[in-house]
């Protein structure tokens, strides 16, 4: 058992880091199985296939961005303090994963790109179990402090755009954006006060509709 699991982690490690390079039709079973070092059947025998290894990639890194954690804060939303932290808790799980250089932020930065610029034939699987929820999370915070929907909608748009831009960027071109001398973790924790900074001031707390 230990051996299977070795050989898996080793597949997870080498398809992680190829996805978000090249994406999903940019890469084959082959060049995975090279990457890994492991028999060029395997992919097959623990995943049944390149998409089945996707599916997998995918479902361990929002496993490992907090992506279940995000969900359950806005289900605690009580009062005016659980909801400044609930938006506060999405801007930042989004901004950290996907700043990440290494492990599940990395690659879901990547896969967030490739699929951005290329769309692949799993994207129909991506939108319905991690963007819309994720999007939906977002919508019902906004809704919370808006007096209609259109106004949530709005909101949502907003706030999605100004954190899915920084997603969608190289992460040398998020470094030029940096003043010189302030680290990648202040600018980060900069950006997300930024963001719930501009929410905070023109939205207040009234209760889910």
């Amino acid at each position: 058992m230990r051996h299977v699991d070795k050989t898996k982690e080793k597949i997870f490690e080498a398809a992680t880091r190829l996805f978000a390079e090249k994406g999903l039709e940019g890469v084959t079973v082959r060049e995975i199985c090279r990457a890994a070092r492991v028999n060029g059947a395997l992919v097959n025998y623990h995943f049944h296939s390149k998409e089945g290894l996707y599916r997998a990639c995918v479902e361990r890194v929002y496993a490992e961005t907090h992506g279940a954690e995000m969900a359950a804060v806005v289900e605690e939303v009580r009062d005016a303090r659980t909801w400044k932290t609930a938006v506060r808790t999405w801007v930042e799980t989004f901004v950290e994963a996907f700043h990440a250089k290494t492990g599940a932020g990395a690659f879901a930065a990547g896969i967030f790109r490739q699929e951005a610029m290329r769309p692949s034939k799993m994207q129909a699987y991506l939108e319905e179990h991690f963007a819309r929820p994720a999007r939906e999370r977002l919508f019902r915070l906004m809704r919370m402090a808006t007096p209609t929907e259109r106004e949530a909608y709005l909101w949502a748009a907003s706030v999605w755009t100004q954190v899915g831009a920084e997603a969608l960027y190289h992460p040398i071109w998020r470094q030029r954006h940096r003043p010189p001398g302030v680290s990648e973790d202040d600018w980060r924790h900069a950006l997300v006060d930024h963001v719930c900074a501009i929410v905070f001031s023109s939205l207040d707390y009234k209760a889910e509709a």
